[in-house]
């Protein structure tokens, strides 16, 4: 019960975080939105935010091993993915492993596939 509820506030903790990166990309704040995706790597899946931008997808899949990690980490991912469509820079390779990781997660990441399937079909 205890574990539930723990993951439960991360996982709220987490969503409001996202909608802050969200905000910040759409007001064109590019900067601060990457220094929030920084902020929430390291806290939310303790992996240095370098990584989790450069890492291969089998490396991310090996890294990240729990649903909930993997759709944290395609979140940021893809929504790194979207600052640099904004910053007019090709943002495939992070759709790719948001891609990877969302098909991962399964059922759980199973709304967003489709999504991120046509972004990269776009670029």
């Amino acid at each position: 019960m205890f574990q539930n509820d723990y993951v439960m506030k991360i996982i709220q903790q987490f969503v409001q975080a996202l909608i802050g990166i969200v905000k910040l990309r759409k007001a064109e704040q590019y900067e601060e939105a990457e220094k929030e995706i920084q902020t929430a790597s390291r806290f939310y899946l303790k992996i240095n935010p370098e990584l989790l931008m450069m890492g291969s997808e089998e490396w991310l899949l090996d890294q990240i091993d729990e649903v909930e990690r993997r759709m944290i980490a395609a979140d940021l991912l893809y929504e790194q993915g979207l600052i640099q469509e904004g910053k007019r820079n090709n943002g495939s390779s992070f759709f790719k492993r948001a891609l990877t990781l969302y098909e991962a997660a399964g059922q759980l990441g199973e709304p967003k596939v489709e999504e991120v399937r046509a972004k990269l079909e776009a670029t």
